[in-house]
């Protein structure tokens, strides 16, 4: 059941690295308090500056009308900033990324 996945001591969260993604990513920890970023947006971070890997927010990205996530926590609020113009969906990760970094936090977002 989904209440004992987050109910273990490590609860990692994976999204698309987009402002409705970082959104969501707020909104489900306001309900599970222990859940952490996921080691999986380093590559995604890195991908912001790829323009095959990355995207605008545009319609047919499927990603108009995202507004800016305005948020004063320490680990969102840099992320928010800066996939501000451009996107990155979570399936730009590749399986070896997953394999390697999906059991650990991501602790300083840095592109």
């Amino acid at each position: 059941m989904l209440k004992d996945v987050v109910a273990c001591e490590q609860c990692y969260f994976w999204g698309d690295l987009d402002q409705a993604g970082l959104a969501i990513y707020l909104a489900l920890r306001a309900r599970i308090p222990h859940l952490q970023l996921s080691a999986l947006y380093k590559p995604m971070i890195a991908a912001l500056n790829e323009r095959g890997k990355s995207h605008p927010y545009v319609a047919l990205t499927d990603k108009q009308g995202q507004i800016r996530l305005l948020t004063n926590d320490d680990l969102i609020a840099p992320l928010a900033a800066i996939c501000v113009e451009r996107a990155v969906d979570q399936e730009v990760v590749s399986d070896a990324d997953i394999v390697t970094l999906a059991g650990h936090p991501l602790h300083t977002p840095r592109p």
